[in-house]
């Protein structure tokens, strides 16, 4: 073997030729990990033509009611974004898929540099509506409990997972505050 048998051209030995604004991108990569706080994740790479691969973090984080609520709009918005159809969890099968994203540079770093990022994921109308049809998954309720939980006296029923199977002595939590007795409730309507 030679010097430079294998050369090819690569233009983009800058980092990146990345421009801030809305794109159509594909989907090149997808592999499920662990985020480090211990969540599951699917982590994307993005190819927009001409510009390079951007990665993109789909973080299933259920720590509480609002990240779990966080969480299901964002992955409702990917599979619209990208009309996959909503449910399918079958990773591999979302290669080669395309959609539209918005991007630009993120906050920048301790030493002062920054990176593009993708901001948005953006869901054309048509998409929206074309993908409601559903999957095998999407009308189940999630194994966390919070997709069919009863509401009794106008509290939140969450429980916090390090709670789950104690009973709540109404003494409140960041989640379940005790309810707030300001006279008012006993007026009759």
């Amino acid at each position: 073997m030679t010097f430079g048998e294998h050369f090819r051209i690569d233009e983009n030995y800058g980092g990146s030729n990345f421009k801030a604004g809305e794109w159509d991108c594909t989907i090149v990569k997808a592999e499920e990990k662990t985020s480090q706080s211990g969540n599951e994740m699917v982590v994307l790479d993005f190819d927009i033509p001409e510009q390079g691969q951007l990665k993109y973090y789909l973080v299933d984080d259920k720590s509480s009611e609002e990240a779990w609520i966080r969480t299901n709009q964002n992955i409702t918005r990917f599979f619209d974004c990208f009309n996959i159809q909503r449910g399918n969890f079958k990773i591999s099968s979302w290669i080669g898929v395309r959609g539209k994203i918005s991007i630009d540079k993120g906050e920048p770093t301790p030493s002062g540099k920054q990176y593009f990022e993708v901001k948005r994921l953006i869901v054309e109308n048509n998409k929206q509506s074309q993908n409601n049809q559903g999957y095998g998954r999407q009308n189940t309720p999630p194994q966390n409990g919070y997709g069919n939980r009863p509401v009794q006296n106008a509290e939140s029923a969450y429980v916090p997972q390090n709670q789950r199977g104690q009973q709540n002595n109404r003494q409140g939590s960041p989640y379940n505050p005790p309810p707030v007795n300001n006279g008012l409730d006993n007026i009759p309507f």
